[in-house]
């Protein structure tokens, strides 16, 4: 996580997102949709923009060069 702001920050640690916290996105426009933990949760572009991961398929990281 890399938020801009501690309110967002704030927001994120509400969500439930916290480091380490898998997510799957569904969507991504118009809000992303992400999935973690059972839960589905719509988030506008300006929150989405703190999260910072890797791409995994099939639980094998995604690597690009």
């Amino acid at each position: 996580l890399k938020p801009v702001s501690h309110n967002t920050l704030h927001k994120l640690l509400n969500f439930g997102i916290k480091p380490e916290t898998i997510l799957e996105i569904h969507q991504k426009k118009p809000v992303f949709i992400v999935k973690y933990d059972s839960q589905e949760i719509a988030m506008d572009t300006k929150i989405a923009e703190s999260i910072f991961g890797w791409k995994y398929n099939n639980g094998e990281k995604v690597t690009t060069n």
